[in-house]
């Protein structure tokens, strides 16, 4: 997933994310038998409408040596789960674009669409129910590619969190079983549960972290969190009966560690902290071993993840 542009021209990939007033890159160098090497990563204060900033990143980190990928702010898209059509595969596209027009604010022949198949299981083995379909207005991939172009950064695919967060999770994942992952970004906080690289729900929550160090509110705000969150284990479960979930992995937000012993009493599957060096190589960059970098980087190096080994790019 979604939105490829442009021929492919080098096998690893390079995230440029704008969220705000900051813009993160990161270069994901894929290693056949090892661990996935992030290579760069750094963020800067460039805002959307800088141009200029986004160039000197560009020149300064190398972005276009590699295959350049961004993702849409969570305004800027609709994530929908559709019942697949029964037309060819071909058409799924077409079919779904004209399937979203209750959910869309405006016209479906405006909007920019692309599906992946919801998996029936953890093989691959029966017909997709139903289709993930992400749809965006013309104008904002336009926005998007236009801002690229005027950096003159090649963009070769636009893409999702959550997506970004599959590619990641897939890297935690114990084979034969699910996996739950909750991020908490700056515009908004998402639970996946994946398996065998594959996206099996993504479900928002409107939630904001900071509250998390307001004792005020904190235990309250945990207490929700955790009912959405079983509540979302208890519909999986249902949809998806006998793939177990092995366990939730929590971004390592500041209070993460309170936030995983809160959890760890409402929700039936064991509760842990992320750490990024289970699974990429960092030792070479210090600034990636602490916490809070490690979660404002999750979903950026998880766009960099397209097709690395372990994680899968649509």
């Amino acid at each position: 997933m979604a939105f490829g542009f442009r021929p492919q021209r080098k096998p690893d990939w390079c995230a440029v994310v704008t969220q705000g007033d900051t813009t993160t890159v990161a270069h994901v160098r894929r290693v056949p038998g090892a661990r996935p090497r992030v290579d760069a990563f750094a963020r800067a204060r460039v805002g959307i409408d800088d141009i200029a900033g986004l160039q000197a990143l560009g020149r300064e980190h190398g972005i276009a040596r590699g295959q350049v990928v961004t993702l849409l702010a969570a305004g800027d898209y609709q994530w929908n789960v559709v019942d697949t059509p029964a037309v060819p595969e071909a058409e799924w596209k077409t079919a779904a674009r004209w399937g979203l027009k209750d959910f869309l604010d405006y016209p479906p022949d405006r909007a920019t669409v692309d599906v992946m198949p919801q998996p029936a299981d953890l093989g691959g083995a029966a017909k997709p129910r139903h289709l993930f379909a992400v749809s965006a207005h013309h104008d904002r991939i336009g926005a998007c590619m236009a801002r690229f172009d005027a950096a003159r950064l090649p963009l070769d695919a636009i893409d999702v969190p959550e997506f970004a967060l599959r590619n990641v999770a897939a890297l935690y994942e114990t084979p034969g079983r699910a996996l739950a992952m909750l991020d908490f970004g700056p515009e908004s906080d998402l639970l996946t549960i994946t398996g065998n690289g594959e996206l099996f729900l993504a479900r928002g929550f409107d939630v904001d972290e900071r509250q998390f160090a307001d004792p005020t509110r904190r235990d309250a705000l945990f207490e929700r969190l955790g009912l959405e969150i079983q509540r979302s284990l208890d519909g999986f479960d249902r949809q998806f009966g006998g793939i177990p979930v092995s366990r939730l992995l929590i971004a390592p937000v500041p209070g993460a560690d309170a936030l995983r012993d809160a959890l760890a009493d409402s929700v039936y599957v064991p509760v842990e902290v992320l750490d990024l060096k289970d699974a990429f190589e960092l030792a070479h960059l210090p600034p990636l071993l602490e916490p809070e970098a490690q979660a404002a980087a999750l979903t950026v190096l998880g766009a960099a993840l397209r097709g690395a080994p372990g994680a899968t790019g649509a």
